[in-house]
């Protein structure tokens, strides 16, 4: 014998979650109202801690009926079609569905008793010797079936990367197809000619302007070519008198 001191005395439901299950009773009934339905029953297989917790559901086979809306979406959780309204014998479909293993979405709700009606209305509770307090204990609920576990972290994560890829290779190739037409060569050439027929113009003005005076600058002073005035300076000396008419000086008087 071990370990009885940690043992608990009562059986307490999984917390809510998304549990690998089996399914060990399917049976066609009916409900208290008359309608068409499904009973099964099973058992926790994943995660160990919780292997072994039993489950319990009714599912509304009759899409006319009360409830039949939220059986429908149980029935195509399962893997059963409902596209068609053509009747399909209830008790074909447990025989389906009896040791199927799937995942199943579970909620909690009180354990209830029965009160003096005979309806349960009662919760159910035990004192924890442990904790000291009272514990109201809960079961299983069914809330949804799955064929596969969708809700695992690494299939939702897995399309999403895919997705993101998809708009780098698009955004990629425009910058392939613009960057050879954002500088064309053309347009450069066609600045570049008024460029060159700029300066010509530029360049006549100044020519006019400071050319140099004909007889001064290109012709060398001193060299007594014709056009060439030497400067007064040049020519300076005795002062002589003009000659007289005839070619003749006149002599000086003594009285001058």
């Amino acid at each position: 014998m071990k370990n009885m001191a940690s043992a608990r005395e009562y059986f307490q439901a999984p917390p809510e979650g998304r549990y690998r299950s089996k399914i060990t009773l399917a049976s066609a009934e009916f409900s208290k109202a008359g309608a068409a339905m499904l009973h099964l029953e099973g058992h926790v297989i994943e995660p160990s801690q919780y292997a072994g917790s039993l489950w319990r559901d009714y599912i509304i086979t009759d899409g006319g009926a009360k409830g039949g809306g939220m059986g429908k979406t149980k029935l195509r959780g399962l893997g059963i079609d409902v596209s068609t309204d053509v009747e399909t014998p209830d008790e074909k479909l447990a025989q389906d569905l009896l040791g199927r293993e799937l995942w199943i979405e579970y909620g909690n709700e009180p354990l209830m008793s029965k009160d003096a009606n005979g309806d349960y209305t009662i919760p159910q509770t035990v004192f924890d010797e442990q904790l000291q307090k009272t514990i109201t204990l809960n079961k299983l609920v069914v809330k949804a079936y799955f064929r596969h576990n969708v809700g695992a972290s690494q299939p939702q994560f897995a399309q999403p990367q895919l997705v993101q890829q998809a708009p780098v290779q698009q955004y990629a190739q425009p910058v392939q197809q613009y960057a050879p037409q954002s500088f064309p060569s053309q347009p450069v050439q066609q600045y570049a000619q008024p460029v060159q027929q700029a300066f010509p113009m530029q360049q006549a003005p100044v020519q006019q302007g400071f050319a140099p005076q004909q007889g001064f600058v290109q012709q060398p002073f001193g060299n007594g070519t014709q056009g060439m005035a030497p400067p007064p300076w040049a020519t300076q000396g005795p002062t002589q008198q003009a000659p007289e008419e005839g070619g003749k000086r006149r002599k000086k008087s003594s009285a001058e």
